[in-house]
């Protein structure tokens, strides 16, 4: 049986989970931000075609 204090436990770890979540998934958008104002990117219509063209060459 969880008492009073496990569940307070609980709820301030899931509450540090989502925070730390939250950070990682801004520092992807962060990341993907930059490969597009790099031109690191390419519309994935482009890439399909790429790898079927890749394909027809083998």
């Amino acid at each position: 049986m969880q008492t009073f204090r496990d569940n307070n436990e609980t709820s301030k770890q899931s509450g540090e989970s989502r925070e730390n979540a939250r950070g990682e998934l801004l520092e992807l958008l962060s990341q993907a931000e930059e490969d597009v104002r790099e031109g690191r990117v390419a519309p994935v219509t482009e890439t399909f075609a790429d790898l079927r063209a890749r394909l027809r060459e083998c």
